[in-house]
């Protein structure tokens, strides 16, 4: 059996695979803009969203007396824990220096 020389094969297969690589340009699309890409027209913006609706003050007045009950029970909590102000919490026990 005849066998062709592994220099011959290995010489070959570059050139295959570069080959696959040639064509003529005419066979690609053009990377132009189409007319569908193109802009046009214009775009009106939306309408502006309705005002909020007014708030009845007792309800702003019990919403504030919630948030001065919640700020309380956070600071008893806070102090039964044996934690300082938000900036110098312990985070594993362990001491954090300044």
């Amino acid at each position: 059996m005849n066998r062709l020389p592994a220099s011959l094969v290995f010489g070959l297969i570059p050139v295959f695979l570069l080959s696959a690589c040639a064509s003529t340009p005419g066979e690609y699309p053009s990377l132009a803009r189409r007319p569908i890409e193109r802009v046009t027209g214009t775009l009106t913006p939306p309408p502006p969203p309705p005002a909020p609706a007014p708030v009845d003050p007792a309800v702003l007045r019990s919403l504030d007396s919630l948030l001065d009950r919640v700020r309380a029970a956070d600071a008893k909590f806070q102090a039964r824990e044996g934690r300082g102000p938000p900036g110098r919490q312990r985070c594993c026990g362990c001491r954090q220096s300044e």
